[in-house]
């Protein structure tokens, strides 16, 4: 790595490359009829918003996994398979949840189930196994986050 000056010409023509593929790509999807990717849906708030609420909790999850799981090798000296018993809750919290938001979402309202669902995050990643203070804990945020909304905010 003495000279990584020669390696940035080809970073950027392949970066100029793909920024151009991706204009391409937009413009060919907003002049047909019928589109591969359909990019007028984003004028649309409520469907950018759940867009951005879907991807942005994806990569937060993974993230989450990524640094708890260095986190528990390094630090804590656990082996692989400790990690994945101990990542077990998180996997299922998030199974459970994505089961259960549509119907709670039509039962108490969207905003309602979003604002619960971040401190029901929390308490998969809180860990310590299902102890009544772990319980008692995660079902409070819960609870007082996701009831807090008024009704007229619910839609």
């Amino acid at each position: 790595m003495s000279n990584p000056g020669a390696r940035d010409a080809p970073a950027a023509v392949l970066s100029l490359v793909g920024m151009v593929a991706l204009v391409w790509f937009v413009a060919r999807c907003l002049s047909r009829d019928h589109p591969l990717l359909g990019l007028r849906l984003f004028r649309s708030r409520l469907f950018s918003a759940g867009v951005f609420a879907a991807f942005s909790t994806m990569f937060a999850m993974m993230a989450a996994f990524l640094l708890i799981a260095q986190w528990l090798q390094l630090i804590d000296d656990a082996s692989l398979i400790d990690v994945g018993v101990r990542l077990i809750p998180t996997a299922l919290a998030g199974a459970l949840a994505s089961v259960a938001a549509p119907p709670l979402a039509r039962l108490i309202g969207v905003r309602s189930v979003l604002a619960g669902g971040w401190p029901e995050s929390a308490c998969s990643f809180r860990g310590g196994g299902p102890s009544t203070s772990t319980w008692r804990w995660c079902w409070s945020r819960s609870a007082s986050s996701a009831l807090a909304r008024s009704p007229s905010s619910r839609r």
